[in-house]
């Protein structure tokens, strides 16, 4: 498999040539992004997918986290213009 590393506060998007599985790790607590930068607290709020309150919502349960992922992305792909 491969490893993708991004730095701290870099932003990227990734896409895959065939079907595959991505997980993503964050290595840093949001304190100390609130003590870093308050910009970057808020985008990283804001940014991440499931947000950062709907996963502190089901409390790192991950089954669940990915299904509302799952719901989403179709939701997504039924109201996309074809």
């Amino acid at each position: 498999g491969d490893i993708l590393y991004n730095p701290p506060f870099f932003w990227h998007q990734v896409r895959g040539l065939d079907t595959n599985i991505g997980v993503g790790f964050r290595w840093f607590a949001l304190e100390s992004i609130l003590k870093i930068s308050i910009p970057q607290f808020i985008m990283t709020l804001t940014a991440s997918n499931p947000s950062v309150r709907q996963a502190n919502k089901v409390k790192h349960n991950f089954a669940k986290v990915y299904a509302e992922l799952l719901e989403n992305q179709k939701a997504q792909a039924a109201n996309k213009p074809q």
